[in-house]
């Protein structure tokens, strides 16, 4: 049995979310992910950290509207913390 990585590369990020490698590139263009680390052209990430992000995005419902979402998209629209 291997020990989890500290850090995971996009194929590692992959192997923990299901989401591929190719969906998270792209993501990450617009600031969809986790933070991340880069080392040269190499993008990490840091396990517990990715964890925290998913744990935040937990839900009850797809009518749910997470404040870190609603925040992100807010930020995206050029909106203050004050007009959210």
């Amino acid at each position: 049995m291997h020990p989890t990585p500290e850090y995971v590369d996009t194929k590692g990020l992959e192997a923990i979310t299901g989401i591929s490698a190719s969906t998270w590139n792209k993501r990450r263009l617009t600031g969809d992910t986790p933070t991340f680390t880069k080392v040269g052209k190499s993008v990490r990430y840091h396990v517990p950290t990715v964890r925290e992000w998913l744990a935040a995005r937990e839900r009850r419902s797809t009518s749910e509207c997470t404040t870190a979402v609603a925040t992100s998209h807010a930020q995206q629209s050029g909106l203050t913390k004050g007009q959210i």
